[in-house]
């Protein structure tokens, strides 16, 4: 059995098998079938087009309402459990939206309409949902699935509309010869749903009638007993960061003995660097890993590789993959360095998304065309050896830490409304070509003491971004360095931890 995201029907093959599991539930694919068919019954009063916010973390409820708001073309907005709720109520104001789909334990919030997967409606609609929140399509034929929201540099969070052409897009490339999945395969899906990386292994799992196996962060942290979970469900393909990865090849037990079906690797969100390659490959010796690039504005991932030994051994820096087909990548404003032709890359095809809710501005200013297509330019430099692309670095401020896209001008837009604050600057630690943490320098306006300023930033910051823009640092400064620019000298600052 299987859903079918391109007839949004579910076909009829083995429904006794395994779909989705996560610690506490094991849903066959008739479970599933029905738990979506009665999220459906309890979405029939939303108008189309009518934003739907997902929130939870890793319960099998979560794919049902994901399934159900596309059986009904609902856009709808995955928010992590952990998101403060600030930042939902923000998020839930820029969309207009008054629906919920709560999965899992949550704190009151005010939605029209509250819907729990597991346990039916907690409250019907207060008043009639309207369709103020109604989202308009490109066109009749390519609504919005779903709308990701990533970090702003003005302090706003910015959606990323993905229509249904973008998806099939992406399906069309999961289904082909370029990853061989089927339905015997077995998906560890870790990243957060709110990272667009999730949807890679829960799109890829649900297309082919394969099992889906959701992690919660706390099974996670506990990496002997995070096996011992995945070791009787036979996984076969692991999506995460690399970073994560990382941190799982730490336990002793995360091998091919114990997880001998485990034999697709792949990666994306971060730099990966040979050691962590060949760190795989002794524990799997068989197994294949990818490298994956993409950002969310041009649906998940873009370019696929696999890093053998023989490409590790061809280059100093591991690429980032070729450009899969029917896409393209572009160089421009291209400079010379180090022998190569370097330029912001921007990617081309129907993978890109439509652009920014209500944002018509940022919009313009991304997406564009070339040669009649849609076309995003990403920040990103890199460079060409053929037609393998190697990605260098940002063009902006922007970074990315454990595979979360993180504006830093975001950060500190917010620390700048703690009372007290005089100026915030904050700063990646960067070693080894990877961001290790951000560092957040303060200048005070007043006699605050250091400790109790920096428990202020803490505690407002909490509120109002996800745990994981939050500085792994913070440091009182008397005043700022400045270089010969008349800019702040962030590598001086660096230097005084």
């Amino acid at each position: 059995m299987s859903f079918d995201f391109f007839t949004r029907e579910f076909k009829i093959e083995e429904p006794s098998r395994l779909a989705v599991v996560t610690r506490d539930e094991r849903w066959t694919w008739n479970d599933l079938r029905a738990r979506v068919n009665d999220l459906v019954m309890q979405l029939a009063p939303v108008p189309g087009g009518h934003p739907v916010i997902i929130r939870g973390q890793k319960e099998a409820g979560f794919v049902a309402a994901v399934l159900a708001c596309m059986i009904r073309e609902l856009p709808y907005i995955p928010l992590d459990r952990v998101f403060p709720l600030d930042r939902v109520r923000k998020i839930q104001s820029i969309l207009g939206s008054n629906v919920l789909i709560q999965c899992g334990p949550g704190e009151e919030l005010e939605f029209d309409m509250e819907i729990r997967p597991s346990g039916g409606s907690v409250r019907g609609p207060k008043r009639a949902v309207s369709p103020t929140g109604a989202i308009a399509r490109t066109s009749a034929n390519d609504p919005v699935v779903y709308i990701i929201f990533t970090s702003g540099s003005t302090g706003e969070p910015k959606g990323v509309e993905i229509t249904r052409t973008n998806v099939g897009d992406l399906l069309k490339w999961v289904v082909s010869s370029d990853y061989q999945f089927s339905a015997h395969d077995v998906f560890v899906n870790q990243c957060s749903f709110s990272f667009d990386v999730s949807f890679f292994d829960l799109l890829a799992s649900l297309q082919h009638g394969a099992t889906l196996i959701l992690n919660a962060p706390e099974q996670i942290k506990q990496h002997g007993e995070f096996t011992k979970h995945l070791a009787p469900l036979d996984p076969t393909v692991w999506v995460s960061t690399p970073s994560f990865l990382s941190l799982a090849l730490l336990n002793a037990e995360f091998n091919s003995q114990v997880l001998p079906r485990l034999d697709k690797f792949y990666l994306a969100g971060e730099i990966i660097h040979h050691s962590l390659v060949r760190r795989v490959h002794e524990k799997f010796p068989h197994a294949k890993v990818f490298n994956a690039y993409g950002p969310t504005e041009a649906t998940v991932i873009v370019t696929l590789v696999e890093l053998s030994e023989d490409l590790l051994k061809q280059h100093t820096s591991v690429p980032i993959g070729y450009v899969k087909a029917g896409s393209r990548i572009d160089l421009i404003d291209t400079f010379e360095q180090d022998g190569n032709t370097v330029g912001e890359l921007v990617i081309v095809g129907e993978n890109v998304a439509r652009g920014y809710y209500g944002r018509p501005d940022l919009t313009r200013e991304k997406f564009v065309q070339r040669e009649g297509r849609a076309a995003y330019r990403t920040g990103d430099h890199g460079f060409y050896k053929g037609d393998l692309l190697f990605f260098i670095g940002r063009i902006d401020n922007q970074i990315k830490l454990h595979g979360f896209r993180i504006e830093i001008d975001e950060i500190d837009s917010h620390i700048m409304h703690v009372p007290g604050v005089d100026l915030s600057v904050t700063v990646p630690l960067v070693r080894d070509g990877d961001v290790k943490k951000l560092v957040s320098f303060i200048k005070l306006k007043g006699a605050t003491s250091d400790g109790d300023a920096i428990a202020l930033v803490k505690a407002h910051l909490e509120k109002k971004v996800p745990h994981y823009m939050i500085p792994g640092a913070f440091k009182i400064v008397e005043d700022f360095p400045y270089g010969a620019s008349h800019k702040i000298d962030k590598k001086k600052l660096l230097e005084t931890l």
